[in-house]
């Protein structure tokens, strides 16, 4: 009876520090999931602002060619 107690016993403790050990897991997962996250958001807003700019150059140019259409040669 004592060893089989003994035996649960270490049981539990090994459940436990697996246990644990996942829960830590879990939290770094989630950690880093949160930085992936973060790094598209960043990532879009950038892309976001790299179309915005390329919209205004292709407009900018444009206006230039039809100002260099005004003059002949």
């Amino acid at each position: 009876m004592n060893e089989a107690a003994q035996m649960i016993h270490r049981d539990t403790e090994k459940l436990v520090g697996n246990s644990d050990r996942i829960a830590r897991l879990a939290e770094t997962a989630a950690h880093d999931t949160q930085e992936v996250a973060a790094a598209s958001e960043e990532q879009t807003a950038t892309t976001e602002e790299m179309s915005a700019a390329a919209e205004n150059l292709a407009q900018m140019a444009e206006r230039l060619s039809e100002q260099i259409k005004r003059f002949t040669i």
